[in-house]
């Protein structure tokens, strides 16, 4: 919404990475002109976030994450399992929570 503003922003960056006030004006202006690339330069930069590539897929990402926290998130939970498979007499519940 502010072009401006951004193109300050990025000006800034590029001083704290250690160009001169005119190299960085000079460098940031030119890469401007092209917005799409500019966004993407933004995200690397100021936010710090990567350019999502063509070949990723957010539904099989998705899957991976849930299918990790089902397994690793089971883990703790694989002690009482094998505890109340065990017959440890009558009163199950005290011996498994104590």
């Amino acid at each position: 919404n502010n072009p401006e503003g951004e193109i300050q922003e990025m000006i800034e960056i590029f001083e704290e990475k250690g160009l001169s006030k005119e190299d960085a004006t000079t460098a940031i202006m030119a890469m401007s002109k092209n917005k799409e690339f500019f966004v993407d330069l933004m995200m690397a930069f100021e936010l710090e976030l990567e350019v999502p590539s063509e070949d990723d897929n957010p539904y099989f990402d998705g899957l991976v994450t849930f299918c990790s926290f089902v397994c690793f998130g089971f883990v703790p939970l694989l002690g009482y399992v094998v505890l109340y498979s065990i017959d440890l007499g009558d009163d199950k519940a005290t011996v498994l929570f104590i």
